[in-house]
């Protein structure tokens, strides 16, 4: 099943799986206070506020339920602007990883971006994930930029992936030709 457009009635399910990927995702990255404090109302505050900017977000749906998203929309870091595309989030709940799904929301994602006009983007992962980094780096992404970050009582630091031409990130991905493994997810 190709990944959906969600709509502002999924935005609920989409937060409350955000908030699950999260502490499935990064136990050992991010401090066990963080990820038992995550609050999927705030997150639906975010998904709305992508969507009310123009941003597109697709969900993908296992027996009703959703169990991987990732989200797009114009590059928000000013030290990007050569990349006017991110990839704001891509993650998928444990059980649902290892069946070609990550690669299928990139495609989706990719085709959103270009469908946009936006021919090159990049997305951030968090340091210490390093699968994310091994899928990311396995479909063509290259590190152009690192950055130090605040949330609350944590600092992070995060690398962003960007793709130069997403064009030729897409026919790497299903439907188009053979694809690498599949994503573990990424911070957004």
């Amino acid at each position: 099943m190709a990944p959906e457009l969600a709509t502002p009635a999924d935005i609920g399910e989409l937060a409350a799986a955000h908030a699950r990927a999260w502490r499935e995702t990064y136990p050992g990255i991010v401090p066990d206070d963080v990820l038992a404090n995550l609050n999927p109302a705030e997150r639906a505050i975010t998904w709305r506020g992508v969507l009310a900017r123009g941003g597109r977000i697709r969900l993908v749906r296992r027996d009703g339920a959703v169990v991987g998203f990732g989200a797009t929309g114009p590059q928000r870091e000013p030290a990007l602007m050569p990349y006017p595309g991110e990839f704001y989030a891509i993650y998928l709940l444990r059980h649902a990883q290892g069946q070609g799904l990550g690669r299928a929301l990139m495609a989706a994602m990719a085709a959103d971006l270009l469908d946009q006009g936006m021919a090159a983007a990049n997305l951030w992962v968090l340091e210490g994930n390093a699968a994310a980094t091994a899928f990311y780096t396995a479909l063509g992404g290259r590190p152009v930029h690192s950055r130090t970050f605040t949330e609350g009582a944590w600092r992070g630091r995060d690398t962003a992936f960007a793709w130069d031409d997403l064009s030729r990130l897409l026919a790497a991905l299903p439907g188009h030709a053979a694809s690498a493994g599949d994503s573990p997810h990424r911070p957004g």
